[in-house]
C-alpha cells in the first residue's frame, strides 16, 4: 500500500515539474507514474471506499499543484526568475524611417517579381509590387506600407514627363 502511495506522489512531482522543464518526458513519466499508483490502489482496494478517497485526494492534489504552479509560483522570488513579468504594448515594430516614403519615388534596381530592391530617396530598399511584375530601371512609386514591407506601383512615362518635366 505504501508503494502506491510512493508512485502517485511522484507521479505528481513529475507533472509538476514539467511546468518548469518543459519537453514532455516528466508529463509523460508522471502520468504513467499516476496510472501505475491507480491500477495498483485498485488491486488492493478494488471499488471500495479506500480507493475512491485516493483518486480523489490524487485528483483534489493535482489540482492544488497546478494552482501553485500557474496561479501562485509567479509571484514568488524564484517564480519571477522563471516566468515572464513584463510584456510590451503598443510597440510598432515597422522599420525607422520607412513611412516617410509613402507616395516618393524611385527606380526599380532589380526585377520585382513580386519582391524586390529599389532606390527611393536615395535609399536602398527591400519593395513589393502589387499587382504585376516590374522590369528592372523602371519608375515606380510607394503607395502603402503593408506588413512593414513597402508596396510599388509602376509611374507611366508619360504621367512623369508632365509631372517632372521629362527630368529622370
Amino acid at each position: 500500500m505504501i508503494w502506491v502511495l510512493t508512485v502517485a506522489a511522484l507521479g505528481l512531482l513529475c507533472i509538476f515539474a514539467e511546468v518548469f522543464l518543459p519537453g514532455g518526458v516528466l508529463g509523460v513519466l508522471g502520468w504513467l507514474l499516476i496510472g501505475t499508483s491507480f491500477v495498483g490502489a485498485y488491486h488492493i482496494w478494488r471499488l471500495s471506499g479506500p480507493f475512491v478517497l485516493f483518486v480523489a485526494c490524487i485528483v483534489g492534489a493535482g489540482v492544488a499543484l497546478y494552482v501553485i504552479a500557474i496561479k501562485l509560483m509567479p509571484k514568488t522570488a524564484v517564480g519571477k526568475m522563471l516566468f515572464l513579468q513584463n510584456t510590451q504594448k503598443g510597440y510598432d515594430v515597422s522599420i525607422s524611417g520607412q513611412r516617410e516614403l509613402i507616395g516618393k519615388e524611385g527606380i526599380a534596381l532589380s526585377f520585382l517579381r513580386p519582391s524586390g530592391i529599389a532606390e527611393i530617396d536615395g535609399k536602398r530598399v527591400n519593395v513589393i509590387a502589387e499587382g504585376e511584375f516590374i522590369e528592372r530601371d523602371t519608375w515606380i512609386r510607394v503607395s502603402e506600407l503593408k506588413d512593414n514591407q513597402l508596396v510599388v506601383h509602376r509611374v507611366e512615362q508619360d504621367i512623369r514627363d508632365k509631372t517632372t518635366g521629362g527630368q529622370k
